[in-house]
């Protein structure tokens, strides 16, 4: 039978290969979605797809990490007959590497697509035409910087014209904001994940953690929004609204929280 030391050493070393293997996973993602993007001359139509598999193989390989625990490595842990705490301490290094790696893959996926954001948005602004025609008096007119349809008065004739952007431009607001803003909110995310982690890990949901959380979810979003606005500026008008409406999922599931009733139900957010 095995010591502890050597135990111990054999499971820090299975640990240490797990995450090694998960970052060539997450390494592999990265240089792979990019190529796939450029080899199907930026159309993300499979760009969604091939991160999915990517993100399933890193999945893999947490739950490799669980059922080794619970089928090997602890069942050894056990036939040892040590203190409760020596194993949970063990057990506690695997919680550590999976909630690492939950956090190193939501982190690699929004710069992956990020990433691709920029590209598929320059390409698009590259390709764009310079200008358009009237199409009452043949004049140009200048190409408007425009994600969707719009108007435009023809300054010769006065003739109403509609410039469409295309589907690349259009794939802008499709593809790209959303990625764009993750990215720019990356910190305020990792805080709410925090936050979330906190009140989920806690055996009471006490009034603080629910508030530590609530506002962290609103900063995230306050964030996340602002960056939207400054990337499409039309949707200044409806930040509030935007605003609580990402909020309103989570007021709905707090609302009979038996902590937040008794506080008297506190919304930061009206």
């Amino acid at each position: 039978m095995s010591t502890l030391p050597e135990t111990v050493a054999r499971w820090d070393k299975f640990l240490a290969g797990i995450h090694e293997r998960f970052g060539a996973v997450l390494s592999e993602a990265q240089t792979g979605c990019a190529q796939l993007l450029a080899n199907n001359d930026y159309d993300t139509s499979a760009f969604g797809i091939a991160w999915s598999a990517m993100e399933a193989r890193a999945k893999q390989l947490d739950s490799k990490l669980w059922n080794s625990w619970e089928d090997k490595v602890s069942p050894m842990f056990d036939a040892l007959d040590l203190e409760a705490a020596v194993e949970d301490r063990e057990r506690h290094k695997a919680e550590t590497l999976s909630g690492r790696m939950e956090v190193e893959l939501e982190q690699m996926r929004v710069r992956v697509f990020a990433d691709a954001a920029r590209a598929v948005w320059q390409r698009a602004v590259a390709q764009a035409p310079p200008q358009l025609s009237c199409s009452g008096c043949g004049a140009p007119m200048a190409a408007p910087q425009a994600l969707s349809a719009v108007n435009l008065t023809c300054p010769h004739c006065s003739a109403v014209v509609t410039y469409e952007p295309g589907m690349r431009l259009r794939a802008i607001e499709h593809f790209c904001v959303h990625p764009l803003c993750e990215e720019l909110s990356w910190q305020q995310w990792l805080a709410q994940h925090e936050a979330e982690r906190a009140l989920n890990d806690s055996r009471n949901e006490t009034i603080g953690l629910l508030q530590a959380y609530e506002h962290a979810q609103v900063q995230y979003w306050r964030t996340y929004l602002t960056h939207r606005v400054q990337l499409l500026p039309a949707r200044a008008a409806d930040f509030d609204k935007d605003l609580r409406g990402r909020m309103a999922a989570w007021y709905d599931r707090v609302h009979h929280s038996a902590a937040w009733i008794k506080a008297g139900r506190p919304r930061t957010l009206a």
